[in-house]
């Protein structure tokens, strides 16, 4: 199957009060082709966490999200992919452990109107691979603050196994996104 574009779609269960939930499990999946990703899958459960902290009323509010261990898959996409060989096993042999972690900061500026700003990390243990990433956002909520329709730019930076042992190489992208989320 060829999907021609980039993007990503998560999904998680998680258990507590809003400031302060366990995941359960957790299941994000993306793929960005300009640098360099056929597929990045992670997968979390405990002891992973998240939360959503209001600062000055509900005005403002600092969401997070920390998997200290989790699951981590990458398959590199056309001349990136490193082919297995008995020195330097492929991307994508099979899910490796990583840590990621999530910081949010949202702000209302009018009654429906809110503006973010993000930073993401993932680094896979025992290999190169490295995301960094950073967005800055506007939406605008709808039916009670269920939904959030938003246009963001956002930058990746992605650190790979090189196609040589023990080399990385890098590669970066600004994009334009526009989404909606839902909070059931």
């Amino acid at each position: 199957i060829y999907v021609p574009s980039e993007g990503e779609a998560e999904a998680a269960l998680a258990l507590g009060r809003r400031e302060f939930r366990f995941v359960v499990a957790r299941l994000e999946a993306g793929r960005s082709p300009a640098i360099g990703l056929d597929v990045l899958a992670q997968a979390a459960t405990l002891p992973s966490f998240e939360g959503s902290i209001p600062l000055a009323g509900e005005g403002m509010r600092l969401d997070y999200a920390a998997a200290p261990v989790e699951a981590s898959f990458a398959r590199y996409r056309g001349r990136w992919h490193v082919p297995h060989s008995a020195a330097w096993a492929s991307e994508s042999d099979r899910p490796v452990a990583a840590t990621a972690g999530r910081l949010r900061f949202t702000m209302g500026v009018a009654p429906a109107v809110v503006a973010s700003v993000e930073g993401e990390a993932l680094k896979m243990w025992r290999r190169g691979d490295l995301l960094v990433a950073g967005e800055a956002g506007i939406g605008w909520q709808a039916l009670d603050r269920t939904a959030l329709f938003s246009l963001s730019v956002r930058w990746n930076a992605y650190t790979r196994r090189g196609l040589l042992p023990a080399t990385t190489e890098e590669a970066s992208e600004v994009l334009l996104v526009a989404g909606a989320t839902l909070a059931l």
